[in-house]
């Protein structure tokens, strides 16, 4: 896997009124428990600068559901619940950052920090006034420009977890036929490994055996992330293929792994050859009108 080092920072000022020196302190009237699973120990913290803070944790403790925290009102221990935190040191310092930032603390985040960043802090639902959610995708857009390795590093990142946002920007410079056709890696490393979602975005080439054809992208999406793939979602990725044609070989495949009724697979066809003859045209189109040109120059 191609890893890029990524140094670019963004920092938040943080707009809460508090005395930093209060955070994790036992002599500060602590009147909460936070245990987050993989750090070292447990954070004594106060339900009001949290409440004041989080409109998730403020939930929490007036008995609301959360999938990202829990509250135990008889011991007064909040648990932190994603499993993500157990096995990524990133993530987990990243939490513990927006926390010291709900005591008052001003917070930077390296470029590599920012997916994790982006992901705790709506989790989190901090009650900022700055857009924060916009400027880090935008830090994270413009810092990854004209390196391919490092936005699709990002990519990676942002998409870690399930309901990861999807980067339009940084899909589009990735996966663009340019990208993809100099840099192959992009798709096994990069493309596979992250939302469906993606494949809307991306460029595609050509027709069978053309590995940048639509449909064959589709279906190797859904060939490597089989096991998490419902048949439905498998359905739903495979039909939104615009622009491939399928050859007889593709045709007999698919109807062998019974994702795809008959009709459904007669659709694509016609869909695919239907854009297949828009694109003929236009570029017929360009022809003749460049024949022209130069016919007026002489």
């Amino acid at each position: 896997m191609t890893t890029t080092n990524i140094t670019n920072a963004i920092t938040f000022q943080s707009p809460f009124k508090v005395d930093i020196s209060t955070f994790d302190n036992e002599h500060s009237y602590s009147d909460i428990t936070l245990i987050i699973p993989g750090l070292d120990k447990s954070l004594k913290l106060h339900r009001m600068f949290l409440g004041i803070a989080s409109t998730t944790i403020d939930g929490v403790l007036k008995k609301q559901v959360s999938k990202y925290i829990s509250f135990d009102p008889t011991t007064l221990v909040l648990t932190w619940t994603y499993k993500r935190v157990e096995t990524d040191t990133t993530y987990r310092n990243v939490l513990v950052k927006w926390l010291r930032f709900c005591y008052g603390e001003n917070q930077t985040f390296s470029l590599e920090e920012c997916p994790a960043a982006l992901t705790v802090f709506q989790q989190l639902q901090l009650k900022t006034k700055e857009d924060v959610k916009s400027k880090i995708e935008k830090h994270m857009s413009d810092s990854a420009k004209g390196n391919v390795d490092a936005a699709a590093q990002l990519l990676r990142g942002c998409s870690a977890e399930e309901g990861g946002q999807v980067n339009e920007t940084l899909g589009k410079f990735v996966f663009s036929i340019e990208q993809m056709k100099t840099k192959p890696h992009l798709v096994d490393e990069c493309l596979m490994m992250i939302p469906g979602k993606y494949l809307d975005i991306a460029e595609f080439s050509g027709v069978p055996p053309n590995e940048l054809n639509e449909f064959l992208l589709r279906r190797k999406y859904v060939k490597f992330n089989r096991k998490k793939l419902s048949k439905e979602e498998k359905q739903e990725i495979l039909m939104g293929c615009k622009q491939g044609i399928l050859d007889d070989e593709e045709v007999e495949a698919i109807q062998k792994e019974g994702i795809l009724s008959d009709t459904e697979v007669v659709e694509l066809c016609k869909r695919g050859l239907k854009t297949w003859k828009e694109q003929w045209r236009e570029k017929i189109s360009e022809k003749e009108k460049e024949e022209e040109r130069k016919k007026q120059c002489k």
